[in-house]
């Protein structure tokens, strides 16, 4: 499970607004059960700096920023894709939900 990986969405409640969610715990913490995931969202107007956008599987989706969880890796569905090529936009969205300019 790679850091910036994105996932299918397997909760039925949330699924359709956030199809997605994207692993953000680095791969250091490999060992645990848990993961720190983002959820993606469809419909979301972004922040600027908060909320960056990406593409994939041809859709626009928003990265949820303040919606941030700790959720069990068990419940991840299959792997999509990795966003790795974006860690400096998802890391400064993390970085501005938490400390600000």
């Amino acid at each position: 499970m790679a850091q910036f990986s994105v996932y299918i969405n397997n909760n039925a409640k949330t699924n359709i607004e956030y199809p997605y969610l994207l692993n953000v715990q680095n791969d250091i913490l490999g060992s645990l059960h848990t993961c720190v995931v983002i959820p993606l969202s469809l419909t979301m107007n972004p922040i600027k700096h908060l909320n960056p956008v990406f593409r994939i599987e041809s859709r626009s989706v928003v990265m949820s920023t303040a919606q941030i969880a700790g959720i069990d890796r068990a419940i991840l569905g299959k792997e999509i894709t990795n966003l790795e090529e974006f860690r400096r936009d998802i890391v400064d969205a993390i970085d501005f939900m938490v400390v600000g300019f």
